[in-house]
């Protein structure tokens, strides 16, 4: 009897939790989607660092769900390359894959984060806030090699 008393607590514990989980905070990804105009770009360039305040239009982060906390984000900045060692790939015109965003609708701010490269520590990470503020930088190693900011069209 006390067997199944010690079941029966359980299974209802476990399904308190399960469904005190707040739709808000289950799609968060729903919620950042959308278009982000790039109001300020900051990155290391050929030329060394480089700080643009007003950027032209078409300098976007588009971000688009997949999954209820993991986005696609896309970056396009039209006048900047940015790239790193002797790779071709331009940091400020890809898209990364799978960037997870954590947060939820009642505190409206969101963070992004991915894991590009464990070996060389490089990473992916941005906010976004209540007002439709988002912030982006690309690290490798703890040297920032972008930092964009920019605000939902």
């Amino acid at each position: 009897m006390n067997q199944k008393l010690n079941l029966l607590l359980c299974i209802i514990s476990l399904l308190a939790f399960i469904s005190c989980e707040n739709t808000d905070i289950s799609n968060t990804a729903a919620i950042v989607e959308g278009t982000y105009r790039i109001n300020q770009i900051s990155a290391k360039t050929s030329q060394g660092q480089t700080t643009i305040s007003a950027t032209q239009l078409g300098d976007e982060i588009i971000i688009t769900e997949k999954d209820s906390r993991i986005v696609d984000v896309q970056v396009i900045v039209n006048d900047i390359t940015v790239s790193f060692g002797s790779s071709s790939q331009n940091f400020l015109n890809t898209t990364y894959k799978e960037v997870l965003v954590e947060g939820n609708a009642e505190n409206k701010m969101f963070n992004l984060s991915k894991t590009i490269n464990s070996n060389s520590n490089a990473n992916l990470s941005g906010s976004i806030t209540e007002s439709g503020r988002i912030s982006l930088s690309y690290n490798i190693s703890g040297t920032e090699i972008f930092y964009l900011e920019g605000s939902k069209l």
